[in-house]
């Protein structure tokens, strides 16, 4: 009879936890039906303290392209500026890019220039002449060399703005491959796009995996 009772009060306490577990068909909803999962809020919150190459989190660089961050609490090297940059990754000073202070370390012109832009090799590698000579060496994802798609300034500009950027990753980190891709420094994105001029909108820096 004991064993009968608590079979029964076991079978009514599971089917109350049960009805507790779902909605009901007739209005009546669950406490905190609605609200977020905890997984859910702490992945969120992992991606926006997910730190990139340079050591910066998605939610700092956001801030920074929407304005709630002054240019000048992130630019210590003066010569940063946003009117041309296209998307929050670009939202970097040249002091906060790791393979720039490197470069400035290991040649010594870390305590002679501020900006990377100030560096001589950056003005030879941006050098119009340079970038027209040496772009049909590169090869785009395809195997194919880089070709200009017109005979228009603005078609020179847009090669030279490509052609710019490869270089500076490859003088700055070395050969990294299709996989690989990482941003320059607003300073570098604002020296090369206000040298080669186009009537066309930045694409802006895209990862390997969307190009």
């Amino acid at each position: 009879m004991s064993s009968d009772f608590e079979s029964s009060a076991g079978s009514d306490s599971s089917e109350s936890e049960a009805e507790s577990d779902t909605v009901h068909e007739a209005g009546i909803y669950n406490p905190y039906q609605f609200e977020p999962r905890a997984e859910d809020e702490i992945a969120d919150a992992a991606d926006n303290t997910e730190q990139d190459e340079d050591g910066l989190s998605a939610h700092t660089l956001d801030q920074r392209q929407e304005g709630l961050v002054v240019i000048n609490s992130w630019c210590k090297c003066g010569k940063c500026a946003v009117d041309l940059l296209e998307g929050a990754r670009e939202f970097r000073c040249c002091q906060e890019v790791k393979p720039v202070l490197g470069k400035l370390v290991f040649d010594g012109t870390a305590d002679q220039i501020r900006c990377v832009c100030d560096h001589p090799d950056f003005a030879h590698i941006t050098y119009r002449a340079v970038l027209l000579l040496s772009g049909p060496l590169l090869r785009g994802k395809d195997g194919r060399p880089y070709k200009m798609r017109g005979k228009s300034k603005t078609c020179e500009n847009e090669f030279c703005r490509a052609v710019a950027y490869r270089w500076l990753v490859r003088w700055l980190s070395g050969y990294m491959g299709w996989d690989t891709a990482r941003p320059l420094s607003a300073c570098m994105y604002n020296y090369v796009r206000n040298m080669y001029k186009t009537e066309n909108p930045s694409r802006g820096f895209s990862r390997s995996d969307e190009r």
